[in-house]
């Protein structure tokens, strides 16, 4: 069955070209983050666009692009990629801190952010997202009037932006009805890193407490290990896998999912185990 979101997007993208706006491009700073930092790093907020601004409501469509470039170190300006997440306020929690944005709104994308560098803590939520160069298409979600926009990076005090040009394009196609979307009963990260050879780290999301299941599978079907399984508080928790099955033994390289249950709702992801 096609989720309701893509459903929209078809629907917005017929009735778009006589709503479509001119596009505006905001500059994005490279020092900017909305993810946990490094104790190390001297990272600062990121670019906060109030969608009013411009505009923008809830059930807007948006075409977004990265736009410039920067450079993250040696090697040249060559760094495009943003990440970016919607937030029914200004307010960012402390830079120590996994969940970041109190206010955050999924909209049915997702990013996967990775590590701190150089510690290597996690930092990725659920509900942030890519904007790629060549343009990413998104509908703004009930309650959200901020988009916080930032590289997609891990290491933030040796950027530099030598053309001055990093920006996001932001494009409205059109209007949709979002007033009916219900928010996502449970989201389920994308397993860091991937492959892995030493441990995978991800998290898992619940919009209300209620009994959840994680479970790792092997490639055919059979049960490998149980992360968690019974009750969970509403919010996000986070999990880490060491590559070892029920019986302790390290799993040998291979393709393995990892499959959240709770309710009646399923997500699962993939995941590549090496040497």
């Amino acid at each position: 069955m096609s989720h309701p979101r893509f459903l929209l997007l078809l629907v917005a993208l017929v009735l778009a070209p006589d709503a479509a706006r001119a596009a505006v491009d905001v500059p994005v700073g490279i020092f900017g983050t909305f993810l946990r930092v490094d104790p190390i790093d001297t990272a600062a907020p990121p670019t906060m666009i109030r969608l009013s601004t411009y505009g923008i409501a809830p059930g807007a469509l948006l075409r977004l692009q990265a736009r410039g470039d920067y450079d993250n170190g040696p090697g040249g300006d060559e760094f495009t990629i943003q990440l970016a997440i919607f937030s029914k306020d200004s307010a960012l929690a402390d830079r120590s801190l996994l969940a970041r944005v109190p206010g955050a709104i999924d909209c049915g994308r997702h990013g996967q952010s990775g590590l701190t560098c150089p510690s290597g803590l996690p930092t990725d939520i659920p509900q942030d997202f890519y904007v790629m160069p060549d343009s990413t298409d998104v509908i703004v979600p009930p309650g959200a009037r901020f988009l916080f926009v930032m590289p997609a990076e891990c290491y933030f005090v040796d950027n530099t932006d030598p053309d001055g040009d990093y920006a996001i394009r932001i494009t409205t196609l059109g209007m949709t009805d979002v007033e009916d979307f219900p928010e996502r009963p449970l989201a389920l990260s994308a397993p860091w890193p991937n492959p892995v050879s030493k441990a995978a780290r991800f998290s898992f999301r619940l919009a209300e407490s209620s009994n959840a299941a994680v479970h790792v599978f092997a490639v055919d079907g059979a049960r490998v290990r149980a992360l968690h399984d019974g009750p969970a508080e509403a919010g996000e928790h986070a999990l880490t896998w060491d590559l070892r099955d029920e019986t302790g033994s390290r799993v040998k390289p291979g393709v393995y999912f990892v499959r959240l249950e709770s309710r009646d709702h399923t997500l699962r992801r993939r995941l590549v185990v090496v040497r």
